[in-house]
């Protein structure tokens, strides 16, 4: 690819944008920030794990200065994009403009075959605005109650896009992982649907698989080994 990142240059950004973030968030070079646009702590946990050791490292607005986080949470753009993909867009957009960084944003659907794709791209707010994992997790267990095991079919999808600081480009990363849903849930990390979704090929729910398991066959783990892959490439470090 023709298009590079220099790491050195790149850091350089990251320092000038120190300010933005809490006391200590920004690490040394050549270790390698980049903004996660989500106040999921989850999500960013996962994330981070999966780069561990690489020199690459995702901060989220839990990292932000206070008044800098609120500010972000009180403008916050709608997610009303009609596609994985647009709203992943908004929201590292968005990001790359709060925290002056390279910015990550992903959007993840669930989708269930029998239930016509629903919930979608809505998969966090399946059974209402203010709802929990749990409540989405026991409408679609609701929604195909009585349903046999050939009909029980889903699809998780994700799209991660980067940002760069100044919103002059986007790259897309897309994963899926397809299996099928449990009659109920089982135990483990209670973290969206997996505990419901068990892939093709195993037998453990989502939640039940060690995280390194998880991150090489699901659908955020196939779009993080997407972005890997693609920074790895892109952002050189000169000596």
């Amino acid at each position: 690819m023709d298009f590079k990142i220099d790491a050195a240059d790149y850091f350089g950004v990251i320092k000038r944008a120190e300010a933005n973030f809490n006391p200590g968030a920004i690490r040394e070079y050549p270790n390698i920030a980049f903004f996660l646009y989500t106040g999921n702590a989850d999500k960013i946990d996962e994330f981070n794990h999966f780069f561990d050791g690489c020199g690459f490292y995702f901060l989220g607005l839990k990292d932000l200065v206070p008044q800098l986080r609120k500010a972000a949470k009180d403008n916050e753009p709608p997610e009303n994009g009609d596609t994985l993909s647009a709203n992943s867009i908004i929201k590292s957009s968005y990001g790359a403009g709060v925290s002056k960084i390279a910015t990550v944003a992903d959007d993840t659907g669930f989708f269930v075959d029998a239930l016509g794709g629903a919930p979608g791209i809505y998969a966090g707010r399946y059974a209402g605005e203010k709802c929990d994992y749990e409540a989405n997790r026991l409408l679609v267990l609701k929604n195909l109650d009585g349903r046999p095991e050939g009909e029980r079919t889903a699809a998780f999808r994700c799209v991660i896009t980067l940002c760069l600081e100044d919103a002059s480009k986007n790259f897309e990363f897309e994963g899926e992982a397809r299996g099928r849903i449990l009659h109920e849930k089982r135990g483990g990390n209670q973290f969206g649907y997996d505990p419901i979704f068990v892939a093709d090929g195993y037998k453990e729910a989502f939640s039940e698989m060690p995280l390194e398991l998880k991150n090489k066959i699901s659908h955020r783990g196939r779009a993080f080994q997407k972005l890997y892959d693609f920074l790895k490439e892109i952002v050189v470090f000169n000596k």
